[in-house]
C-alpha cells in the first residue's frame, strides 16, 4: 500500500512538471509572452510541493515553517545598564520573551490594557506580561489565515516579512482589543484587515470570538505584508490606520501612482468610526507609514519610511497630500536623486512638507507621544528605529519640531508603549526593554555618575565620553563597559575592532588600554602612555 501511494505521488509530481512545461511553451510560442516571473513562481511551487512531501504532509510542513521563525536567544543575555541622555539618566533593563520557544522573532506589537502590558507576536499570538514572563491568552485561531498562506500562496517565501500582525490597541470603553494585520485571501491576493475580540476587563480572557470589521482592497500577494503600513491607533471612538504603498509606474509619459490614486487604498491613512463602521480617507501620498500617535495637543503624527534617506514625521491634516512619490528628501537607492522625467508629474500640485525628515534614513518604526514618564519628557515624541537601533526624542512644540535627540539602544525597535514611569520597547530580537528614570543619579545632578571628576581618567576624556555617542564624538562612550560586546556602541569603529569577538572584561580592557595595537592589530586607538599600574587604576574606575 505504501509503495502504491509513493508511486502515485511521483506520477502527480511529473504530471505537474509536464503541465508547467506545456503552459510555458504555449505562452512563449503562441502568445509571444515570456513569463519568467510565472516560471519562477511555478518552480518555487514545485519546490514547495517537494518540501511538503519530505515533511510528511501539509500539516507537518506548516509546523516546520512556523517553527523556523521562532526566536533564538536566552534569558542569560538579559541586560541591566545605565543610559545617559541630555535631560535624564535612564535605567535600562531587558527581558528576553522567547523563553516559551514559540515566540516568532522580528516583529510584534505592544499595548496596555487595564494597566497591564499586553504583547502580540507577529503571527497574532497575544500574551499578558507578568513576572517577566509571557502568559498566553487563549483567543482561538487568529483570523489571518496564515496556515493557508503557507501552503497556497503564490508567494512561496514564508519569512519575517510575510503575513505580519502589525499593531494592537485596547479600547477600555468597549472592553475590546483591536488588531491590524495582513490576511490571506487567495493564491494571488492578500488584504489588510482589522479584527477585534471582546475581553474580560479583569482577566483579559476572551468573552467572545474574533470579528473582522474591516478588510482592504486586494493587493498582490508578492506584497505579503502589503508593502508596509498596518499601524492602528484608537482615539475618541475612532480607529486611525495606515495602508502601505504598492506600485508606481510610468505609462504613456505619465506617472501613475497608487499612493496618489484616490480610488486605491495604498499609501493612505484612514479613519474608521467604531459605531457606524464608516471608513473615510484622512490623508494620502504616503510611502510606508510605520507609526501613528496622537500628540498631547491632539495632533495625529505619523512616522514613515522614505527611500534611501527621507524617513518622515508628518502632522496629518485631513485632505492633505504628503507627496509620495512626487516629492521626497530621499534618493533612489544608489543614486543622487529621486527625480522623474519632465512632464510625467501633474503640475500645480499642493503637496505638504514633512514635519521632519531623517537624512540619512534611520528606518523609523513606532512613534509614541509621551504622557506620564517624567515632566522633562512629557509631551515629547519618541520615535523608534530599525536600522539606527535607537530612540529619537523629538521636541514637538507649536506644530513644529525643535530638535531630535538620538538615544542609542542597540537593538531594532519594533514598538513602543508607556506604563506609568516606564517606557517599554519591543525589539526584533524578541526582547522587552524597560526604561525608567534613575532617580538617584538625577537627584545628585552629577551627569556621567561623577566619572568626569576623576582626574586619573583625564587622558581617556581627550577622545572618549560618558554620554550617548554622536557623529561629533572622537571615540565611543565609556559607560557600561564591563561585559559589553566589543565594538557594540553606535560609534564608527575600525574594521579590526568590529571583527573582534567577545565582551569587555577587566583583563582584556587592561590589555587593550596598555597596548591597543598588540591586543587588536589594525585598531585606530593610539597608545595612551600609562604604566601598567596606572592602566589598572583607570580600568577599575571605568568598571566600578
Amino acid at each position: 500500500m505504501q509503495i502504491t501511494i509513493q508511486v502515485t505521488k511521483t506520477r502527480i509530481f511529473f504530471l505537474i512538471l509536464l503541465m508547467i512545461g506545456l503552459v510555458f511553451a504555449y505562452r512563449v510560442v503562441v502568445k509571444r509572452a515570456y513569463p519568467y516571473e510565472h516560471l519562477a513562481t511555478a518552480v518555487k511551487g514545485v519546490q514547495r510541493y517537494v518540501k511538503i512531501l519530505k515533511a510528511g504532509g501539509e500539516e507537518a510542513y506548516i509546523e516546520q515553517q512556523l517553527k523556523a521563525q521562532y526566536a533564538v536567544g536566552s534569558s542569560s543575555r538579559n541586560e541591566v545598564k545605565s543610559i545617559e541622555t541630555t535631560l535624564l539618566p535612564l535605567h535600562f533593563r531587558s527581558v528576553w520573551v522567547g523563553e516559551s520557544g514559540t515566540f516568532p522573532a522580528a516583529g510584534g506589537a505592544l499595548t496596555v490594557a487595564e494597566g497591564k502590558l499586553v504583547v502580540m507576536d507577529r503571527f497574532g499570538g497575544i500574551y499578558l506580561f507578568q513576572n517577566d514572563k509571557l502568559l498566553p491568552l487563549d483567543y482561538g485561531e487568529f483570523p489571518n489565515r496564515m496556515r493557508e498562506f503557507i501552503v497556497d500562496s503564490k508567494n512561496t517565501l514564508f519569512n519575517s516579512d510575510a503575513m505580519r500582525a502589525h499593531s494592537i490597541v485596547y479600547d477600555p470603553a468597549g472592553g475590546r482589543l483591536y488588531v491590524g494585520h495582513a490576511k490571506f485571501i487567495s493564491s494571488e491576493a492578500n488584504r489588510f484587515a482589522i479584527s477585534t475580540i471582546p475581553v474580560h476587563k479583569e482577566s483579559l480572557k476572551a468573552t467572545g470570538p474574533w470579528e473582522t470589521i474591516f478588510e482592504s482592497q486586494d493587493y498582490p500577494v508578492k506584497y505579503s505584508s502589503h508593502a508596509g503600513g498596518g499601524k492602528i491607533i484608537l482615539e475618541r471612538g475612532k480607529i486611525y490606520f495606515s495602508i502601505g504603498y504598492a506600485d508606481d509606474v510610468l505609462e504613456d509619459g505619465k506617472l501613475n501612482s497608487t499612493s496618489q490614486n484616490l480610488n486605491s487604498q495604498s499609501g493612505k491613512v484612514f479613519e474608521l468610526d467604531l459605531q457606524s463602521k464608516a471608513v473615510k480617507m484622512v490623508t494620502f501620498g504616503h510611502r510606508n507609514v510605520q507609526g501613528l500617535t496622537v500628540s498631547q495637543t491632539g495632533d495625529i503624527i505619523s512616522a514613515e519610511h522614505g527611500p534611501q534617506g527621507g524617513d518622515e514625521l508628518n502632522r496629518l491634516v485631513p485632505g492633505r497630500n504628503f507627496g509620495w512619490p512626487y516629492q521626497t528628501y530621499g534618493t533612489r537607492y544608489g543614486t543622487y536623486d529621486y527625480d522623474w522625467p519632465a512632464g510625467t508629474i501633474p503640475e500645480n500640485l499642493q503637496l505638504s512638507e514633512p514635519l521632519y525628515a531623517f537624512v540619512p534614513s534611520v528606518a523609523t518604526s513606532a512613534v509614541h507621544a509621551m504622557k506620564a514618564f517624567h515632566p522633562k519628557w512629557d509631551g515629547d515624541l519618541l520615535v523608534g528605529s530599525l536600522k539606527a537601533q535607537s530612540l529619537f526624542r523629538i521636541k514637538y512644540k507649536e506644530e513644529r519640531v525643535i530638535f531630535s535627540e538620538p538615544i542609542w539602544i542597540g537593538s531594532r525597535i519594533r514598538d513602543i508603549t508607556e506604563l506609568p514611569g516606564q517606557i517599554v520597547l519591543l525589539t526584533d530580537s524578541s526582547y522587552l526593554i524597560f526604561l525608567t528614570v534613575d532617580e538617584n543619579l538625577l537627584k545628585g545632578n552629577a551627569k556621567n555618575a561623577g566619572y568626569n571628576f576623576e582626574p586619573k581618567i583625564n587622558s581617556c576624556l581627550a577622545c572618549h565620553h560618558f554620554e550617548q555617542t554622536t557623529p561629533s564624538n572622537m571615540g565611543p562612550t565609556l559607560t557600561n563597559l564591563l561585559n559589553r560586546k566589543i565594538a557594540s556602541d553606535n560609534f564608527n569603529y575600525s574594521d579590526a575592532l568590529k571583527k573582534t569577538e567577545g565582551v569587555w572584561t577587566r583583563e582584556n580592557l587592561i590589555r587593550y588600554v596598555e597596548d591597543p595595537m598588540g591586543f587588536v592589530p589594525g585598531t585606530t586607538m593610539p597608545p595612551v602612555g600609562l604604566t601598567h599600574e596606572e592602566v589598572e587604576e583607570v580600568v577599575d574606575i571605568l568598571i566600578r
